[in-house]
């Protein structure tokens, strides 16, 4: 056999797996095609049997969400609501039963190469009344971002991969996390705010709480024009940025970074500033690699 032979016998044996790689692409766990690329635009998935319905919900107090590959909105409207838009026969498996509501994804909805949020094709959206209590939130997804807007609730948000946006929220407290994604609260009246990236940035503005804890692994943390009793801030690489309401005398602090500068109302920390208030008021605020920022009443 000559050189050239094998050469073309290599190519063609490369060939074949890739054929059947690429072949592989449009299929999902339950067998039905996730997405065909459109060739005149291949970074936007062209969408196929897709429906959309709206369904009328009993009074809930407690909302528990599971889902593998969508994005979940929870708002307030005109009544008890959920409106999705999912493939054709894998409509979410729901229960309603003494007050709480139960949504599930069911499996085969995800793409096993959904590893963006483009790829997020199914959307739930739930709405309750602005007359309603506060809702007991317990909410898991592998993928696909949260927006939690206008309501009252309190519970916990755990992503794997995607980001959280909480907007005018009230309620007792709201503890939410994401691996890979950012976490966003605006005008917030939460007593108790815990927020976590591994890899993503925090930010948070215009919140009342009595005591709010942003932490970050690969990312910068930002509270911004807040009004909180305790402030505890960490990240591993990034920056914070913490600013507050409130008198600079009242706060105590403790804070520090092994490479990164400190500045405390235009006064330079060092690498560990500690200063004992005349108030129970506290900012914590921790940095591996990354400048750390603390303005009071500004």
């Amino acid at each position: 056999m000559n050189k050239t032979v094998k050469i073309i016998l290599i190519v063609a044996a490369c060939m074949i797996p890739i054929g059947l790689f690429t072949a592989f692409l449009g299929v999902t766990f339950g067998g039905t095609t996730a997405w065909a690329l459109d060739i005149n635009n291949p970074q936007a998935p062209a969408l196929t049997n897709i429906s959309s319905k709206s369904i009328e919900l009993k009074e809930f107090d407690t909302l528990a969400i599971e889902t593998f590959s969508a994005d979940v909105v929870i708002e307030s409207g005109d009544s008890y609501k959920l409106e999705y838009a999912a493939y054709e026969g894998k409509d979410p498996v729901m229960t309603e039963e003494g007050g709480k509501l139960t949504i599930g994804q069911p499996s085969g909805t995800m793409s096993l190469f959904s590893f963006g949020n483009a790829m997020n094709l199914d959307r739930y959206t739930i709405t309750v009344p602005a007359t309603a209590g506060e809702i007991a939130l317990d909410l898991k997804a592998a993928s696909g971002d949260v927006f939690i807007r206008d309501v009252k609730v309190s519970g916990q948000v755990k992503l794997s991969s995607g980001d959280i946006a909480l907007n005018e929220i009230e309620g007792s407290s709201i503890d939410v996390s994401t691996n890979s994604g950012e976490v966003t609260g605006t005008a917030m009246d939460v007593r108790t705010v815990k927020l976590a990236s591994l890899s993503g940035d925090i930010q948070v503005s215009e919140t009342y709480a009595d005591s709010i804890s942003c932490t970050a692994s690969s990312g910068d943390v930002n509270v911004q024009y807040t009004m909180a009793n305790d402030v505890n801030c960490e990240t591993h690489s990034g920056d914070i940025n913490i600013n507050l309401s409130g008198d600079m005398e009242e706060f105590s602090y403790d804070i520090s970074t092994n490479s990164g500068d400190i500045l405390v109302n235009d006064m330079d920390g060092g690498k560990h500033y500690q200063e004992a208030g005349t108030g129970d008021k506290t900012v914590k605020a921790k940095a591996n690699s990354g400048d750390i920022t603390v303005e009071i009443g500004g």
